[in-house]
């Protein structure tokens, strides 16, 4: 990841995009009535995840270590974003519960799987 304004902005964006799918799903289940806290956790991480998966194939980093720098970044943003929004309707107890740290984990990590390894050199 350079440290160009363009790539800064767009590193931000697509952690705010990620976030904002997030929200979404989210605001779409509430208006389903979906009760169960399994369903929405399973459905929202797999959407997160799916869309986080999508623009690390179009970041195309060149290794783990780039993608990590890309990755850190929008857990940190959806980390911010979800301070500043989220807890305005679940309070801080939000951040108590296991699964919002282990989505953040995994949105660090599960993009990894899209960056294409070099030749092997046998």
């Amino acid at each position: 990841m350079c440290c160009d304004k363009k790539t800064i902005y767009r590193t931000i964006c697509y952690g705010v995009i990620i976030w904002v799918v997030a929200f979404m799903v989210v605001c779409v289940l509430i208006a389903l009535n979906v009760t169960s806290p399994v369903l929405m956790q399973g459905i929202t991480t797999l959407a997160v995840l799916t869309t986080a998966f999508m623009l690390a194939k179009k970041v195309g980093a060149l290794n783990k270590g780039e993608m990590l720098k890309y990755t850190f970044s929008w857990a940190l943003t959806s980390l911010i974003l979800d301070y500043l929004v989220t807890t305005h309707f679940t309070g801080m107890q939000f951040f108590s519960n296991w699964y919002v740290w282990a989505a953040y984990a995994l949105l660090v990590m599960v993009p990894l799987f899209a960056v294409k390894s070099g030749p092997k050199i046998a």
